[in-house]
């Protein structure tokens, strides 16, 4: 008799372990509901205020003539794309949180919204935690266009002015009254 009860005892304890861990966390969703999305709201208003500080530099830098790192602008469209979806999201957590008639709260959307606040707060997380070492470089200088004269090669050599008539110059005054001029 003892053998059986423990051997229940047992199995009741596994089975309720598995039942009871699963159920647990997601009735802990539910509990926390409000407490996800207080923390995703914090989250969000954190990145936005980085964001900013981010596109400040950026646009300080584009007016000086500066080239933007590739991942800067990446994680931009990120922030951007991420703000959308999470305006989104809010807008559904106003509309599905509570039941049709309003009076009381859906668990089941509760449960949904909750999980999806946990997803998108860790992702939020990641996006403000990402550092950038250096948001823009120097622009390349520009490269000179080339011109017509490049093609000609002026070559003036001292041989060249050797081979001109020589010419002397008698006389004085003004120029051309009294002024002799003999060509050798």
């Amino acid at each position: 008799m003892e053998l059986c009860m423990g051997f229940a005892t047992g199995v009741a304890t596994q089975v309720g372990q598995s039942i009871l861990i699963p159920m647990n966390r997601e009735l802990g969703f539910v509990v926390n509901y409000k407490k996800n999305i207080i923390k995703l709201k914090t989250e969000l208003r954190g990145l936005e205020a980085k964001k900013n500080r981010i596109q400040d530099i950026v646009d300080e830098d584009t007016k000086n003539g500066r080239q933007i790192v590739l991942n800067v602008e990446e994680w931009l469209c990120k922030v951007a794309a991420t703000e959308k979806e999470l305006e989104e999201f809010f807008k559904d957590e106003a509309n599905k949180n509570t039941c049709i008639r309003g009076c009381c709260p859906n668990l089941v959307s509760r449960l949904s919204l909750s999980k999806r606040a946990k997803k998108w707060s860790a992702r939020v997380t990641s996006l403000v935690e990402e550092k950038f070492e250096v948001i823009s470089y120097p622009a390349p200088l520009p490269r000179e266009k080339p011109s017509f004269f490049d093609n000609i090669k002026i070559g003036v050599n001292m041989t060249d002015f050797k081979n001109l008539p020589k010419i002397k110059s008698v006389g004085f005054g003004i120029p051309m009254f009294g002024l002799n001029v003999h060509f050798s």
